[in-house]
């Protein structure tokens, strides 16, 4: 089974999330918006018109399946007067409504030009178009599926291919025409082709990884005589991989589509370097090495003699790892190239991402690792606990626990001593690094998941005790009941005295600049000086508020490391706790306000 997919979403979700709260927490409402209908009109006008779109379309849909079903099915399908009734009520009700709402926005932006910058009417179109690609790719799916003999044929996927393609087009060529005249439109337009390429990333990826894994698997069932139970699941033009191989062919398509057309000549944003370096780099690495764990898993799991099972059947599972493995390796090789180029052609706005990838990695490393040392002190404690040992023995619930804990140690071992290490021996040799953004974050999170493990583990641990202690029943039973928590205590142990004698380190040998009380600083600044801010952040070592110019021409300095650092003596010696940076010719001034 591949294990591409869910890591892609997961992290897909997690970075939409990510751009959203750091762009708009940067971003103040602008005055063209306000120029516009208002706020309350401009809610009523897209919720509605975004309800009855999704309605009258999904009637458009019903009564195309119903025609096509009744014209094609033949016997094996008879279409439903209740599914025409549902699709005749749906469109009456949605398209006029749709109709009206949209000619009175329309009308709005034709009066008040600045309407078509505003914030919700973008996200209206890019709602719309967002869902019309997602069930344009799943209708997609299913008919191209019915084109390779994998499937029966259904009215719904060519009907929903046809009424979502026009929606599709309608609204894309609508927002051609109006363009991205403010910052939150672009924005809006962004989300929307990074979250789509990320979204056609995924199916293309699983896909082509399912197709590879049930052909590799036909080999080896071939090469090691494991009878196949169902026909149809045989041979290299099986079900299976005419069903894999249509979502990789449409999910490649959607893919090529908004990456390597709608979004490859949009260089410089946040979004882009996210979704290159968080969801493709980090994300085709994270799947691929959660397929990496699983072949170690079943190779350890073999060599403590845990299999229970035949060889045959136990490695059964490799082909589906090896395809997840190098759909993984090939995501995030390409996309990894891709930022290492982009980062070259622009290295000042790539500047802050070097700061993070390491802590990203170090991260996840000693998560690893932390889990590794929880499995197995609780996979010992079990054992020594002594009870139902002959159950443990046969069952081999021991061996798969000290398996899965070495395959952890095999995993973030390397991941936690090159990235941390690095950091150590960097912070070592005198850089400013000690004061980053990302090393803060990665040490505090460190301390407070390792204080909240600590905080839940210790109190079932006396739970269990205090609740045998007063049965009268305290013993085996108990070890047996906390090993779980023990096995975390013990993780805990090794590792948050470490992070938190770093933290105070860094606290200690932080500049003085670093210790003092933070103030609220306000930068003016450009949509293209992330370097810059985050320069400066680095010299303040704690983040500044972000107000971006209306004028295009305002830009913040190339700030060097010493003029960074010459700027956040001037911050902390200002006579105030709120200070403004508005740049000015060559150099910033500082205002201090109250």
């Amino acid at each position: 089974m591949p294990f591409i997919i869910p890591v892609l979403i997961v992290l897909g979700v997690i970075a939409a999330a990510v751009y959203g709260v750091t762009h708009w927490r940067k971003l103040r409402p602008s005055a063209e918006e306000d120029q516009g209908i208002g706020k309350a009109r401009r809610l009523y006008l897209y919720i509605v018109a975004l309800a009855a779109l999704a309605a009258g379309a999904s009637g458009l849909v019903q009564i195309g399946q119903f025609v096509l079903d009744g014209l094609f099915g033949g016997a094996a399908i008879s279409p439903s007067n209740t599914q025409l009734a549902i699709g005749l009520a749906l469109a009456i009700v949605g398209l006029p409504l749709w109709a009206w709402h949209w000619q009175m926005a329309s009308r709005a932006v034709r009066e008040h030009p600045a309407e078509a910058g505003a914030l919700l009417r973008k996200l209206y179109v890019y709602a719309a178009l967002g869902i019309a690609t997602g069930l344009l790719l799943h209708a997609a799916i299913g008919l191209l599926q019915w084109a390779f003999l994998a499937r029966d044929f259904g009215g719904y996927h060519w009907s929903a291919v046809v009424v979502w393609s026009v929606v599709w087009v309608f609204y894309w060529h609508a927002e051609s025409r109006e363009g991205q005249p403010s910052d939150d439109a672009m924005a809006v337009r962004r989300l929307y082709l990074y979250v789509a390429s990320g979204a056609t990333l995924a199916v293309l990826a699983t896909g082509a990884a399912r197709v590879v894994h049930l052909l590799l698997l036909s080999g080896y069932d071939a090469l090691t005589s494991t009878p196949v139970l169902a026909p149809n699941d045989a041979g290299l033009w099986q079900d299976g991989v005419r069903k894999a191989l249509a979502a990789a062919l449409v999910g490649g398509t959607g893919w090529a589509f908004h990456w390597l057309r709608l979004a490859w000549t949009d260089r410089g944003s946040e979004l882009r370097r996210l979704y290159l370096v968080g969801y493709g780099s980090i994300g085709g690495a994270a799947a691929a090495m959660t397929a990496a764990s699983t072949v170690v898993y079943g190779l350890l799991a073999w060599v403590f003699g845990a299999a229970g099972a035949t060889v045959a059947e136990h490695f059964r599972f490799f082909p589906g790892a090896i395809a997840s493995l190098a759909a993984g390796l090939a995501v995030g090789i390409y996309h990894y190239g891709m930022a290492r180029r982009e980062a070259a052609e622009a290295k000042e706005e790539w500047a802050g991402v070097g700061y993070w990838y390491p802590y990203i990695l170090a991260a996840a490393g000693l998560a690893l690792l932390a889990i590794g040392i929880a499995t197995a002190v609780g996979t010992a404690v079990g054992v020594l606990a002594g009870i139902s040992t002959d159950i443990l023995v046969s069952a081999g619930s021991w061996k798969k626990g000290f398996a899965l804990a070495v395959t952890l140690w095999v995993l973030g071992a390397p991941l936690w001593q090159r990235y941390w290490l690095g950091a150590q021996r960097r912070v070592a040799a005198g850089t400013e690094e000690r004061v980053s953004p990302p090393r803060r974050g990665m040490v505090l999170l460190a301390v407070a998941v390792g204080l909240l493990a600590l905080l839940g583990s210790l109190s079932h641990v006396l739970f269990v005790v205090l609740r045998d202690l007063l049965d009268g029943d305290l013993g085996r039973v108990a070890v047996q009941d906390a090993r779980i928590s023990l096995g975390i205590l013990a993780a805990v142990a090794m590792f948050l005295p470490y992070y938190w004698l770093t933290y105070r380190a860094d606290q200690r040998a932080a500049p003085a600049k670093a210790r003092q009380a933070a103030k609220t600083v306000t930068v003016l600044a450009g949509p293209g000086d992330d370097a810059a801010v985050q320069a400066i952040e680095t010299a303040l070592g704690y983040e500044v508020e972000r107000m971006v110019s209306a004028d295009a021409n305002v830009r913040l300095l190339a700030l060097s490391q010493a003029d960074a650092e010459a700027l956040a003596q001037r911050v902390g010696a200002a006579p105030a706790a709120k200070v403004l940076l508005v740049p000015d010719g060559n150099q910033m001034r500082v205002l201090p306000y109250r």
